[in-house]
């Protein structure tokens, strides 16, 4: 491309050393090595994208997920289907608005069960927005 409208994209190489350093960061974690799947691995990616352990992040998002992922169904689970939602309930009102105010994040809270039903908005806070099943 070349004229006035042309657009040149510099895109930096990967930083190893940050790509090492985050999954250090990881691996030092108080949780089961790759109990959040695909999220650790993107963690890994942005540092070496960015350069940083840190990177700064516009329009944040915090996803809270809970289900019974349907086991309550077949009487696996030793609480009823009904209890997700009593767990949900707390971070809607305590834990969710609170984190939503501290990083300026909106907040998807999704109540799902294992029949794969879809989410709708039941109550908002300023910052967030909580969601749960269909009936």
């Amino acid at each position: 491309m070349s004229g006035p409208s042309a657009i040149q994209v510099i895109i930096p190489p990967i930083d190893e050393r940050a790509r090492q350093q985050a999954q250090a960061r990881q691996d030092r974690l108080t949780k089961p090595a790759g109990s959040l799947g695909r999220l650790e691995q993107l963690s890994i990616d942005l540092a070496g994208m960015t350069g940083r352990l840190d990177p700064p992040l516009k329009d944040r998002v915090v996803f809270t997920l809970a289900a019974d992922h349907g086991v309550a169904a077949e009487g696996v689970s030793a609480y009823p289907r009904e209890v997700t939602s009593q767990m949900v309930a707390p971070a809607e009102v305590l834990t969710e608005p609170a984190i939503a105010d501290h990083y300026q994040a909106q907040v998807r809270i999704l109540q799902l069960n294992g029949a794969g039903r879809a989410v709708i908005p039941v109550r908002a806070h300023a910052a967030s927005r909580v969601e749960k099943e269909r009936p």
